[in-house]
């Protein structure tokens, strides 16, 4: 099992124990998953995302999913992580960049990505317009999908 092809098996058993709310078991895989392929962007990004979301360990988990993304500049939903981390560590400027970006992404469909985030003191939705730029409107689509966690 400490072969560099079996980094998956660990990563989607973690991603297992994360959905059963068996948060100790899953770090504990998806860091085997990264000793065993350290820099494999899906990995960093499931586990930076998740620390990011808990505010546990906030730099490293900055770090892997800015990693993942160096990889992946054009998949959607690991550039809409990146999006949220800076949104949860409260740099809102960049956060609606990453997620205007992600919304165009070629892998993203647009109608997945939709975020409440403020605007201008109160809390607005923001989605992609038919250009694909972030716009803020007062009420939710019908379609609120963002998603927890890259699939």
């Amino acid at each position: 099992m400490n072969e560099k092809p079996n980094w998956v098996l660990y990563y989607f058993r973690g991603i297992c124990y994360e959905r059963s709310k068996q948060w100790s078991k899953a770090e504990a895989d998806l860091r085997k998953s990264l000793e065993l392929y350290p820099e494999q962007p899906l990995v960093l990004n499931y586990l930076g995302y998740s620390w990011i979301d808990q505010g546990v360990n906030l730099d490293d988990g900055m770090n892997m999913i800015k990693r993942a993304v160096e990889q992946r500049a054009d998949d959607g939903y690991i550039v809409d992580s990146l999006g949220w981390a800076y949104y949860r560590l409260g740099n809102i400027d960049e956060a609606v960049k990453q997620l205007a970006l992600s919304s165009s992404s070629r892998k993203t469909p647009r109608s997945t990505i939709i975020s409440a985030m403020p605007t201008g003191g109160r809390v607005g939705f923001w989605r992609p317009d038919s250009n694909g730029r972030m716009r803020a409107t007062s009420s939710p689509s019908r379609k609120i999908c963002r998603k927890s966690r890259p699939s």
